[in-house]
């Protein structure tokens, strides 16, 4: 792809009729116009950090019973955790229940986990007209039936409609109609077991259930085969960018259809996640991709909703009217040589703030530790300011590559660095360009704006240029500075090395009491005066678990 094109596609705008005309007074009138929506500038306009939950706070509201599980997508290849939903049948000891997963189909296969512990299955899980799958491996073998729906199931497992069917006595039982239907869920039979071994087996009911493996299908334009229209052309895909072009156009909260896309743009980024990244040593990886999982919610703007998969490649999220592009992390082309300037300018070196960031705190999710938050601690900045002494947030909640992540906290510790801002008006073509597009000063009168420039906001206007001389086009635009020096993140220079702690996640095991002594006689029975009544003592040295807090005995 040709990326001076992409990045700077010439955009018709319509020209100003005579009725516009009319009611223009003197100053500039907005007609059209193009934003470049930054991470790292809404960061240093909110005062420097963004927000995001962490995402352990984000599973522990997914593991939540509700009778309204939040919508969820889940990107990449990946472990996700289930929502149970609150209507769990218990009958002759066993407890029948359905987690949502992912709230579309998913691809699969899949491995399960309960309360942070394997389960091995033996059978077929996505059978859901046969007898499920069993688990093999203690403590779970013989007390466990399982169903994984992956989206294309059109009931409940036979299994469970069979044992616990609705009906006007039961109504909190499954119907035929319980499928749900393009979600990905998993259907679970429990054996609760003995009450001796029930605090081992299961340290919560419904237990907390995560499942791992490839997820959500995405449309690719770039493939010919695919439709955005179709999903069933779709592929399974950890593109950084597809992810996110995916989360725009399949949000349950105001989804964008396809002329709503600038798909040049959306099609480079792509490329760009695609390519090889070297890392230290000589091997690669690809160089974006995304792995976890999206929750939307209605109360906040979808832009706001999908920065964490914009982060996951240090997207910028360019908008043009009603119209998004995704501009990737990678060097821009020159598109258009700014040589004069048609009214006042206003220039900023120094964005707003105490001094500035010197230091980049990122962190991402370990796979390698249970899919905990890793902390890369704070990373100077390469030729920051002295005066430079905040540190900026950057977490990566959808990134599992520590070498990613370091790839990632160098350009937005670059971006950091370029504070500079350049406004003014510039000659009507200049409203061809697309936010985001690189522009070379070349004004001889004005030294301090020669150098490379990168559009922030451009739109059309117009002034009156006097009383029979009509209309005059003008671009009032917004510059930020710009350097290669962003993407020149060098591996063998740059990349520190990782270190995985070992790691064990083993549930911890409720250790019960020591043996039991049990007297009688004098010294233990009760000397009520006019008699003399029979009692046992029971005596047992404490179970070593710290967590106990009080015994039951059973005679």
């Amino acid at each position: 792809m040709d990326m001076g094109t992409a990045v700077a596609a010439a955009l018709v705008t319509a020209g100003v009729g005579q009725a516009a005309a009319a009611v223009l007074g003197p100053a500039l009138a907005n007609l059209a116009g193009g934003l470049l929506l930054s991470t790292a500038s809404r960061a240093l306009g909110a005062g420097g950090s963004r927000t995001q939950s962490p995402i352990e706070v984000q599973e522990q509201e997914l593991r939540q019973p509700t009778s309204l599980p939040a919508k969820r997508h889940v990107y990449g290849d990946t472990e996700a955790v289930g929502t149970p939903a609150p209507v769990n049948v218990v009958k002759d000891g066993k407890l029948y229940g359905v987690w949502l997963v992912n709230s579309r189909p998913s691809a699969g296969p899949f491995t399960l986990r309960l309360d942070k512990r394997p389960v091995e299955l033996a059978g077929d899980p996505y059978d859901f007209d046969g007898g499920g799958a069993r688990a093999t491996n203690e403590p779970f073998a013989g007390y466990i039936r399982v169903w994984i729906g992956r989206g294309e199931q059109t009931a409940p497992p036979a299994a469970v409609t069979a044992a616990v069917p609705y009906s006007e006595g039961n109504p909190t039982w499954f119907k035929e109609t319980d499928a749900w239907r393009g979600c990905t869920v998993v259907w679970m039979e429990i054996d609760v077991g003995k009450t001796a071994e029930r605090a081992n087996r299961w340290p919560s009911l419904p237990p907390d259930l995560a499942l791992r493996g490839p997820w959500s299908y995405v449309w690719d334009p770039r493939d010919p085969a695919q439709s955005l229209d179709d999903p069933a052309t779709w592929l399974a895909s950890d593109n950084q960018a597809l992810c996110t072009l995916d989360a725009l156009t399949q949000s349950p909260v105001a989804p964008l259809v396809l002329d709503d896309l600038i798909l040049d743009l959306c099609k480079w980024a792509a490329d760009v996640a695609d390519e090889d990244a070297a890392k230290k040593g000589g091997d690669t990886e690809k160089r974006y991709r995304v792995q976890g999982t999206l929750v939307y919610s209605a109360e906040a703007e979808l832009e706001d909703q999908i920065e964490p998969l914009l982060a996951a490649g240090a997207t910028e999220l360019v908008q043009i009217g009603g119209r998004r592009g995704l501009l990737p992390a990678a060097p821009i082309p020159a598109a258009y040589t700014l040589s004069e300037i048609l009214d006042s300018y206003e220039f900023e070196r120094f964005a707003a703030g105490d001094g500035g960031f010197g230091q980049v705190r990122t962190t991402y999710v370990s796979a390698d530790r249970d899919y905990e938050t890793a902390d890369l601690g704070p990373w100077p900045v390469p030729d920051a300011p002295a005066a430079a002494t905040r540190v900026f947030d950057h977490p990566l909640t959808m990134v599992q590559s520590g070498t990613q992540a370091q790839r990632l906290r160098w350009i937005e510790g670059q971006r950091l660095l370029l504070q500079k801002r350049f406004s003014s008006v510039g000659p009507p073509e200049m409203i061809q360009l697309l936010p985001g597009a690189r522009v070379t000063g070349a004004l001889p009168d004005r030294p301090r704006f020669n150098g490379s420039w990168q559009a922030v906001s451009l739109r059309s206007a117009a002034s009156l240029t006097g009383d029979d001389e009509g209309v005059a086009l003008r671009t009032p635009f917004v510059l930020r500075e710009y350097s290669d020096a962003v993407f020149a993140y060098d591996a063998e220079l740059h990349e520190q090395e990782l270190t995985t702690l070992p790691t064990d996640f083993a549930y911890p095991q409720v250790e019960p009491p020591g043996e039991i002594e049990i007297t009688a006689g004098p010294g233990v029975d009760f000397d009520a005066g006019s008699a003399i009544v029979s009692r046992l003592r029971f005596a047992a040295p404490p179970s070593p678990t710290a967590s106990v807090t009080h015994y039951e005995l059973q005679m």
